[in-house]
């Protein structure tokens, strides 16, 4: 390939990555020694999460929902928020939040997958509660971090050309992979019969966690955007922050172009 060709292809490459990784780049400062775009873009996405962090988390079961049922198999995906009373793991508390939000479908039998979605820049000691509660009690479950920040940018804001070159890189949410593990682990009997349930959760089990059951929701359950990102405010009570809405739209875009999904629908 020509060595002209780089530069462009470097140029590509950076505007694919730049919805995600804006706000990790650049100087502090900029010329006139104020804070740069990039401080700013950091800045606000920490305050985005700063009403999740001015109190412990606690388990809340009104925001426990079932999400899907495995088929043929006796798992269920469920999504809440995150699974702790004064610091430590609420496995009772958990259960039982479970249990009556699945109703009749709660399996006799059941192992726990615990699918976090905090990150550990700034949630790192609840992150570590969870993964040492799992690590003490493996024949209860297991846990999976996988940490979900949004988007920085609006794909609205992009020309279609544009756009559909962005959406070729999965950004920092990984989005696909952790949908396809999800929807494999539901729909996976075990070997030994018992029931995998799992949970998905952030702190507040509103935002990230609503962004990413709203994905699974259409890519897997056949919803249309319009649906999934209603029935997320609907759990919340209220709007997703941007960044979530955010991270929304782009999926909702690579669902619809890249895949031709029919039933993604408008986005606005």
């Amino acid at each position: 390939m020509p060595l002209a060709s780089f530069p462009r292809r470097r140029a590509i490459a950076a505007l694919g990555l730049f919805p995600w990784i804006t706000a990790c780049s650049g100087d502090d400062k900029d010329d006139r020694d104020e804070p740069s775009e990039a401080s700013r873009d950091r800045d606000e996405l920490g305050r985005s999460y700063g009403p999740e962090r001015l109190s412990s988390p606690r388990l809340d079961p009104s925001l426990v929902r079932l999400v899907a049922r495995g088929n043929g198999t006796p798992n269920l995906l469920m999504r809440g928020n995150a699974p702790l009373e004064n610091g430590r793991f609420a496995y009772d508390g958990l259960v039982a939040a479970l249990r009556a939000a699945a109703g009749s479908d709660w399996p006799e039998r059941f192992r726990i997958v615990d699918v976090c979605l905090m990150n550990e820049i700034v949630e790192g000691d609840e992150v570590d509660v969870e993964r040492r509660y799992w690590e003490a009690h493996p024949d209860r479950g297991r846990f999976i971090h996988h940490p979900i920040f949004g988007a920085l940018t609006d794909p609205a804001d992009y020309p279609s050309a544009l756009r559909r070159t962005v959406e070729r890189w999965s950004g920092l949410d990984r989005m696909d992979d952790l949908l396809r593990e999800l929807d494999s682990m539901l729909n996976t009997a075990a070997s030994d019969g018992v029931a995998q349930v799992l949970f998905v959760h952030c702190r507040a089990g509103r935002d990230r966690t609503g962004q990413t059951i709203a994905s699974y929701d259409m890519r897997y359950q056949g919803r249309s955007y319009r649906e999934a990102i209603s029935n997320a405010e609907q759990v919340a009570g209220r709007s997703l922050v941007r960044f979530s809405r955010y991270g929304t739209a782009w999926y909702a875009h690579k669902l619809a172009d890249r895949l031709s999904l029919p039933t993604i629908g408008p986005i606005p």
